[in-house]
């Protein structure tokens, strides 16, 4: 929660405005530009992905632009299998979600990676069931798999060759590499 002290900063209107068009025109651009590294693609791919050219990307990613439009913004989201946010807020709440632009506060996934996630989730959370509980740490849940491969030989066969850590966790890494980051936060959790 926001103290009073903290909102006594921005009592002044015209700074509290310009602030607000500084932090979101910052946001978008590095938003773009993270997602576009993130998914490995370059000014010049990600243009032909979205049907503009390099320089329209170059600007986009500029954080002095500040002229996307909506509809830029929802043809990337679209592009890219994401989906786009727009919310008026008030200023405090404006100040608690924007508070960061720190690279993985502003990262997000495609909805590909977001399916990926859950279902790793939830393979793991099928994995652990049906063994003694232990305490929820990487090594447990390395044992978890371990013991899964070992009891489900025809499950992990499909998925890639057991190993001394998890067959499941290398298939994962070796089929995405983007969902290699993915795959090591879920096993490492």
């Amino acid at each position: 929660m926001l103290d009073l002290k903290t909102l006594r900063k921005y009592k002044k209107r015209d700074f509290r405005h310009a602030y607000i068009a500084g932090r979101v025109h910052t946001s978008i651009a590095m938003q773009i530009r993270l997602l576009r590294e993130k998914l490995g693609f370059t000014q010049r791919a990600f243009a032909e992905k979205l049907g503009k050219k390099q320089t329209t990307i170059s600007r986009l990613e500029n954080l002095s632009y500040g002229r996307v439009t909506v509809n830029t913004l929802l043809e990337i989201t679209e592009a890219l299998d994401m989906a786009l946010v727009v919310r008026i807020v008030s200023f405090d709440e404006f100040l608690r979600q924007h508070g960061s632009v720190k690279p993985q506060d502003l990262s997000a996934e495609t909805f590909e990676q977001t399916v990926f996630r859950h279902e790793a989730a939830e393979q793991i959370q099928n994995l652990s069931s049906g063994y003694e509980a232990r305490e929820p740490t990487a090594q447990g849940r390395v044992s978890y798999i371990a013991g899964y491969e070992r009891d489900h030989p025809h499950v992990v066969a499909n998925v890639g060759q057991p190993s001394s850590g998890s067959a499941l966790l290398k298939a994962m890494q070796e089929k995405d590499p983007v969902r290699r980051n993915i795959s090591e936060r879920v096993f490492a959790s």
